[in-house]
């Protein structure tokens, strides 16, 4: 570490966490070592090369690092749900249906029981007013649009090819497409976040629909909203406290 206190930070890190650093020799120019590849699963990472820029056409005093990662992934398939299509319920008719139509159960000594009957008759009174509609979960954010898919099937075209022929055309054509895709995303979340500001009041349906797509992979978290020495952790709080009012761009935080 050199004596240095950041040094002795960074090492803590690695020691703490476990990690195990795998590029060897420098890896600028001027002959020291700049960039490194950390990793805690030391069987994942093999093949660690470096090489001149210039023998990539790449416009930099840095050397070019590859390596390959071995594991294994499967796409997440999309799964089809039957939910209630509220934006074309009668809620007049629903409410004046559910206040002349009586509730009552035959008691029991479950209560598992005498929750069913309860639901079943609550049911069959608001699925005679409020239709339904099969929709598919395709996993992915809500600013992921047409675009975006598009690229990303081309992406996935590109790679197949890449691992039948692995030309140096294919590799950058890859490798293109994988930019364009993470600036169309920048692009795409960042035009959402401007439409939710801009229509907060007017549609707060569209905030919660990203406030949920952020945390989609954090089911067991319960989080909370705070602005102005406020805190809201029910979603009704949330609601009540962020409907009335211009949500700024500091509380729109991109997903983790």
């Amino acid at each position: 570490s050199g004596g240095c206190a950041n040094s002795e930070v960074l090492c803590e890190l690695i020691d703490d966490n476990f990690l195990q650093q795998f590029v060897e020799g420098p890896t600028h120019a001027a002959g020291n070592k700049l960039d490194l590849i950390f990793c805690n699963r030391a069987e994942v990472i093999s093949n660690v090369l470096t090489s001149p820029s210039d023998e990539h056409n790449f416009l930099t005093d840095h050397y070019i690092i590859e390596f390959n990662i071995s594991t294994k992934f499967t796409r997440a398939k999309s799964v089809r749900r039957v939910i209630y299509d509220y934006n074309h319920a009668d809620f007049p008719a629903l409410g004046r249906a559910l206040s002349e139509t009586s509730l009552d159960i035959t008691l029991t000594g479950s209560i598992d029981d005498c929750w069913m009957q309860w639901k079943d008759n609550f049911l069959s009174i608001v699925t005679s007013f409020v239709p339904i509609k099969t929709i598919q979960d395709t996993n992915s954010p809500p600013w992921i649009d047409g675009e975006v898919r598009h690229l990303l099937r081309k992406k996935y075209t590109a790679l197949r090819k890449y691992r039948k022929n692995k030309t140096a055309d294919c590799k950058i054509k890859l490798r293109t497409l994988c930019q364009q895709i993470k600036y169309a995303i920048r692009a795409k979340h960042k035009l959402y976040l401007a439409k939710i500001e801009a229509s907060l009041n007017e549609n707060p349906k569209m905030f919660w629909k990203y406030h949920q797509a952020i945390l989609h992979h954090h089911p067991s978290l319960n989080p909370t909203i705070t602005l102005n020495n406020r805190t809201a952790k029910s979603p009704k709080k949330k609601q009540n406290y962020l409907t009335p009012i211009s949500v700024p761009s500091s509380v729109l935080l991109s997903p983790p």
